[in-house]
């Protein structure tokens, strides 16, 4: 089976043969996927113990940052220096 997604002139495509056309996806089935991800995440999030879902997090890493250890930004910036 065959199955490839690319964005094409900021579109999200898809097609289900080698050399068959590509099918834009539609704005109802963008929005199942959006969903789908965002329910996921919350289902990961909250089987992790002791983890907030509403907690702070970094935009470049998505770790939890924690301003109470002294720390005022994003813990893959500390991890690095």
């Amino acid at each position: 089976m065959f199955y490839e997604e690319e964005v094409i002139e900021g579109i999200l495509c898809h097609r289900g043969t080698p050399n068959g056309a590509w099918i834009a996806f539609s704005r109802k089935e963008l929005t199942d996927m959006y969903i789908a991800v965002q329910l996921s995440y919350e289902r990961d999030i909250a089987s992790q113990p002791g983890v907030q879902a509403d907690a702070p997090r970094c935009p470049d890493c998505g770790e939890i940052i924690n301003y109470s250890d002294g720390a005022n930004g994003c813990p893959c910036i500390t991890r690095t220096a």
